[in-house]
């Protein structure tokens, strides 16, 4: 018999052997641990991966100038002039939060005080009509008007044409605002957001001197000339009361804080998984060769070397780590694929990236679960010493780990 009809006839032997013992628990177990240990690491990095894209994607649109100055007062005077004389485009807006009421109904909101020169960058949407679908527009709220977020309309029982009260003035309800180029991303429900026109804000008495406000400048035009500007100004900044960002650095900073947030909460659950799963394994493997030191005892005593022995139950790992991995990425891919529809729906994001690199990372784990976790009862099994089917007292020779192992390695690798 040639070394190739050797080969066939042990994987042979390996492939019945393999669905003989499916029909037992042991590996059913390790073929569920695979797939669990395969399906999570798979949903979950498949599921970052998408929303890290799609974070940055939208962080691009996140920031509406070149530059951004933030000040807890009103920039001086000299400051703005010589922004003009740079022949910089510049938008002012404030952000508050405030008190909205109308009849008896009020509620807490974020207030935005823009200027007509908002945004530089990016659009604002408004809806024709509270939760439909908003447009872009270049208009920005007029004095004495208000636009106000689709779920105000629910918590304040108002319409458009309506008047309510922001601080010491009415205001006409004119718009339904659908999104703010810069409003941003958040896990968690904020105050819905308002925008009024900055000419409002004195009238309003929203500035104060225990008021939570920040107004914030932004500035596009010439990179030279923004270069030029930011050279001269941030000398004269205080970084108590003043802040200075650019699109980048605004862009990274809030797209790895939100990243990081998600990504410790998906790699720990993960990582459960896979203890879960790597326990499940290394149990069902065990009981799995202690069922096989019999077969093995017998397989030496009949002439099988050391070497088909340990091809063929390696063939058993191969075979239910194939199957689990089928299993899992079925599983985990569908997982993911529900996960993103909820988020898109709840965040107003579009999940569309795709990558590979998941796939790799989940395929890499579950073979690891399935080989490391198994191996120390399979070197146990392999050791059985042919004895055993006169004397079934002995168990597996306690020979070093080392010359158990290697051989392992190598017929795993040859």
């Amino acid at each position: 018999m040639t070394s190739n009809q050797k080969n066939n006839s042990w994987i042979s032997i390996a492939w019945r052997l393999f669905c003989h013992e499916s029909k037992r628990g042991e590996l059913t177990i390790i073929l569920l641990a695979i797939s669990l240990s395969i399906a999570s690491v798979l949903a979950l990095s498949l599921f970052s991966e998408r929303l890290q894209y799609a974070l940055t994607e939208k962080a691009a649109n996140y920031f509406t100038a070149d530059r951004m100055l933030w000040s807890a007062n009103p920039a001086p005077a000299q400051w703005l002039e010589k922004a003009k004389l740079s022949e910089l485009k510049m938008a002012t807006q404030l952000r508050s939060n405030s008190m909205l009421f109308a009849g008896d109904e009020m509620s807490l909101v974020f207030v935005k005080a823009i200027d007509e020169n908002f945004p530089l960058k990016g659009s604002i949407r408004i809806a024709p009509q509270p939760f439909a679908e908003g447009v872009d527009t270049d208009l920005t709220p007029a004095q004495g008007e208000i636009w106000l977020e689709s779920r105000i309309f629910q918590l304040l029982n108002v319409q458009l044409g309506s008047l309510v009260e922001l601080g010491d003035i009415k205001l006409k309800v004119t718009q339904v605002l659908a999104q703010l180029p810069d409003q941003g991303f958040s896990l968690s429900n904020s105050s819905p957001h308002v925008v009024i026109n900055i000419t409002d804000i004195n009238a309003a008495g929203l500035i104060g001197q225990h008021s939570n406000s920040w107004f914030s400048y932004g500035f596009t035009g010439n990179e030279a000339a923004l270069t030029q500007y930011e050279d001269w100004l941030l000398p004269q900044l205080d970084n108590e009361v003043h802040g200075w960002d650019t699109a980048e650095d605004a862009k990274d900073f809030w797209l790895s804080r939100t990243v990081r947030k998600a990504g410790q909460y998906f790699l720990l659950s993960s990582l459960l998984a896979i203890i879960l799963a790597s326990i499940s394994i290394a149990v069902a493997a065990q009981r799995y060769c202690q069922r096989h030191y019999d077969p093995v005892a017998i397989m030496k005593t009949l002439g099988g070397s050391n070497s088909q022995i340990r091809k063929m139950f390696l063939l058993q790992i191969g075979f239910i780590s194939f199957a689990g991995i089928i299993i899992g990425t079925s599983i985990g891919y569908v997982l993911q694929h529900v996960i993103s529809i909820l988020i898109e729906k709840q965040l107003n994001i579009e999940l569309s990236g795709w990558y590979w690199r998941p796939f790799i990372i989940a395929i890499f784990t579950g073979c690891c679960c399935a080989f490391l976790f198994s191996v120390y009862p399979l070197m146990k099994l392999f050791s059985v010493p042919p004895l055993r089917v006169l004397r079934r007292d002995i168990d597996a020779s306690h020979l070093n780990l080392y010359s158990i192992f290697w051989p392992l390695v190598s017929q795993f690798f040859s």
